[in-house]
This record gives C-alpha cells, structure tokens and sequence, in this order.
C-alpha cells in the first residue's frame, strides 16, 4: 500500500544518480551486506518484500543519506504511513503510549522479517490509536 501514486523508495534510488551496482558495492564499502539485483528491484519497484532493518541501513550507507529517510520510504511504499518518532511526536503522547512506543521499538529489534508482517504493523496501529490521550 502507498499514499500516493509514486513509490518513494524507487525515487530516492534513482535521484542517487548511481547505479544499482555502484549502490550495492558502496554499501559493501562500508561493511553493510547488501546484493546489486536487490537493489535492482528495489530500484523498478518491484520487490515484494519491504527491506528488513539491516537492509534499510545498508541502502542508506550506500546511497549516502541517512537511514530514516529511506525507513519514511519504505514505510510509505509497503505500509501506506509516514513514521514520526521525533521528539514533538513523543511529547504530546500520554506516558502510557510513550512507554508503549519505547517497547514496541524494542520489540520491533527482535522480530525475524518473517514474523514482521503489514498484519503486525495494523495491530501495532491499532494499539496506539486506542491508547487514551494518544
């Protein structure tokens, strides 16, 4: 699902100016694993799976930019939602929903990218959208 009609995350491959190769090879450059063909179909947007975390940092590490950009593309292009956990975001939430979000992200660290599914982020949704003074 995605907010628009554009996919973010095939743009901000292309706006790099770089190969899908050259993209993968400096990602390897700076220790982070990441193959030129997953790269490649990141880039036409046909990838069915939304890159896992370590992913997201080695597309970052090799696009140059920093990796919550390319997490507000992939959240955008696979989830339909724009993440905002910035401070503003945090402080206007409730001390139960901060405490929740602090949790979730933790949690978030020990899911295998089997287990994370549109399916757990709608319920992740859902608890937040029902916590009292959000």
């Amino acid at each position: 699902m995605e907010t628009n009609n554009e996919k973010r995350l095939p743009r901000l491959i292309a706006e790099s100016g770089m190969s899908t190769r050259d993209i993968a090879l400096r990602a390897q450059q700076f220790g982070k694993k990441l193959s030129h063909s997953k790269v490649h179909e990141w880039a036409r947007g046909v990838a069915v799976k939304a890159p896992d975390r370590e992913q997201i940092e080695a597309l970052a590490a090799g696009l140059g930019i920093d990796p919550q950009t390319v997490w507000s593309a992939v959240s955008n292009d696979w989830y339909g939602w724009e993440p905002t956990m910035g401070e503003p975001f945090m402080e206007s939430r409730s001390p139960s929903t901060r405490s929740f979000l602090r949790f979730a992200g933790l949690a978030l660290d020990r899911i295998s990218d089997d287990e994370f599914t549109e399916d757990l982020t709608r319920q992740i949704l859902a608890r937040l959208e029902a916590q009292p003074n959000g």
